[in-house]
């Protein structure tokens, strides 16, 4: 078995894909198999989500509530809505969930808390989110880029 590094690996192992470069890869039985620390990139996908300079798509907010374990009627108590709600944020797929900016705003806090980021980190995310991401943007803006780069 014989390692080589590949410049863009697509994985979409968590519902929508996700672009990691320089991902070492081996050949299993005509396969190839990327060598990822599974738990370090579900943490930095999670922190990339909440600091995103977009609307989360329905995928995305399903990753989180999965990463965090959390049913849907806890997670949409969490957020002042019905588990129906979580179902239809999640349902949206591909496309913008439409959930109110305030509770998309504080699930994005509320990723960052759980990541155990300092109350510092997560004032600033809001003061981001206060100033850069304002609530006119488009409720269904088509994806151009269905792709998440980590480096």
């Amino acid at each position: 078995m014989r390692a080589r590094i590949m410049k863009e690996y697509v994985y979409c192992g968590f519902g929508f894909p996700i672009t990691l470069r320089n991902v070492k890869i081996t050949q299993v039985n005509g396969e190839d198999v990327p060598h990822i620390d599974y738990a370090k990139l579900r943490k930095t996908v999670l922190e990339l989500l909440a600091r995103k300079p977009s609307r989360l798509i329905g995928k995305e907010v399903r990753f989180v509530r999965q990463c965090l374990e959390m049913p849907l009627t806890e997670f949409g108590e969490h957020f002042g809505v019905s588990h129906v709600a979580v179902k239809k944020w999640e349902s949206k797929s591909d496309c913008v969930t439409e959930m109110s900016w305030s509770a998309e705003k504080d699930l994005r806090m509320f990723i960052l808390r759980k990541l155990g980021k300092s109350p510092e980190a997560i004032i600033s995310l809001y003061d981001l989110l206060k100033t850069k991401y304002p609530n006119t943007v488009p409720a269904r803006p088509k994806i151009t880029n269905r792709t998440l780069a980590l480096s």
